[in-house]
């Protein structure tokens, strides 16, 4: 069993996160912290909603994810980039039905993300602002 494990901020900002024993870390947006597996195991029970599918901090430790519940593998909780490029190419009907489902403020971030980068029409362009609004501006 692996005493180390790596947590991936799967998110655009900062997750602040305090292990058992008080210290205090940071994982900035987009990168990894490695927590000994007692300090994961300690803030999956503390903080569930932040492992859960889609997960804000992905743990890769598929035997960690089954012990408490949250899915049977890593690809189950992770954020696939690729799928969503993929529904945002896709029709604009089928489109429109995706974006109803998608209510998590970080997958929303993700989905913006995606989409400025790619050369949508004006007509999906249209579709994402009107399903998940314009995004909050930090000044």
């Amino acid at each position: 069993m692996n005493e180390r494990v790596r947590v991936i901020n799967q998110t655009r900002y900062g997750i602040g996160i305090r292990l058992a024993n008080g210290i205090e870390r940071n994982i900035a947006a987009g990168t990894f912290a490695v927590l000994a597996r007692d300090d994961v195991e300690y803030l999956m029970s503390i903080a569930p909603k932040l492992f859960e599918a889609p997960c804000q901090l992905l743990v890769q430790d598929d035997e960690l994810l089954q012990d408490y519940g949250v899915a049977n593998k890593v690809e189950d909780v992770k954020i696939d980039r690729e799928e969503i490029g993929r529904k945002l190419a896709g029709s604009a009907k089928n489109l429109k039905a995706w974006l109803d489902t998608v209510k998590e403020p970080f997958v929303i971030d993700v989905v913006r993300e995606i989409a400025e980068k790619m050369d949508l029409p004006a007509s999906k362009t249209r579709i994402i602002k009107e399903k998940l609004g314009e995004p909050e501006i930090d000044e």
